[in-house]
């Protein structure tokens, strides 16, 4: 199995309540390519739950996300709908047509 450690410096533009940064450990890397792994034993009984990781394109040849389990999805969405929100409103007077929406002709 291969070892991550998650990333604690975590660039100020990024922000994700599903997605948590991680880096794997490995033996080598060559032109933006992991060439060599690093892989340890590990026992069974220590898995508990299966997780999800995903490559991050663009970022270091040793760089994950880890994907929050959809278990604790519904939790965060719960949380999320509980919290206060503002509605956002348009600063213009047309519609997504472009269209003004105070006119009274329909063809406007």
């Amino acid at each position: 199995m291969e070892y991550a450690t998650y990333q604690k410096n975590i660039d100020a533009n990024f922000s994700s309540a599903l997605f948590m940064p991680i880096k794997t450990e490995v033996g080598q890397i060559r032109q933006q390519r992991v060439t060599k792994l690093r892989l340890y034993l590990a026992d069974v009984e220590a898995f508990v739950d299966p997780i999800t990781v995903v490559p991050d394109i663009g970022g270091p040849a040793n760089a994950y996300f880890h994907c929050k389990s959809r278990d604790d999805w519904r939790k965060d969405f719960i949380e999320f709908l509980h919290q206060p929100h503002e509605a956002e409103h348009d600063t213009d007077d047309d519609d997504s047509d472009g269209h003004d929406e105070d006119s009274d002709d329909p063809f406007a």
